[in-house]
């Protein structure tokens, strides 16, 4: 009827290790490298190369860091890598004179509040919940700076 002569059905274990922003993107990812032949369609490359941006630091409790990118729903990219960033969830930081939370993704905070979280390429990221982080923060240039003031 369709052209399938069989279904398939996930396997629980393929969504664990999928991000919580571009969920889809990580699972059909490995779902479509098992059923077009065991990588038959992939070709190798070499580890990308990170290039060309400083190091964040942190200082007391001052986290000094460079966006990397704003993306084009405002979402503020950080250097800052994911399994670098050691804060439990719900800790509360400063940034730009508003209080921000870090948290896992946007269903998190109600639409409108801002939320830092791990972002799908690997770095810590600010964002707000149907709105631009850029806007609500007044981002003006490509550095920032995070006080953490202690878990919620």
């Amino acid at each position: 009827s369709y052209g399938y002569d069989t279904l398939y059905k996930f396997k629980n274990e393929i969504f664990r290790e999928s991000s919580c922003t571009f969920h889809g993107r990580d699972i059909f990812t490995k779902v479509v490298t098992e059923f077009e032949g065991r990588k038959k369609f992939l070709l190798p490359f070499d580890r990308p190369k990170v290039m060309g941006y400083m190091e964040y630091k942190v200082k007391d409790r001052y986290i000094f860091f460079k966006v990397l990118n704003v993306d084009r729903f405002g979402n503020i990219v950080t250097n800052i890598r994911s399994e670098k960033f050691k804060f439990p969830i719900g800790s509360k930081f400063m940034f730009n004179g508003k209080e921000v939370k870090y948290l896992r993704c946007y269903s998190d905070v109600n639409e409108g509040e801002p939320l830092i979280y791990e972002g799908s390429t690997g770095f810590i990221e600010i964002g707000v919940n149907l709105g631009s982080a850029k806007k609500y923060f007044g981002l003006k240039d490509d550095k920032g700076k995070l006080y953490w003031r202690d878990k919620s």
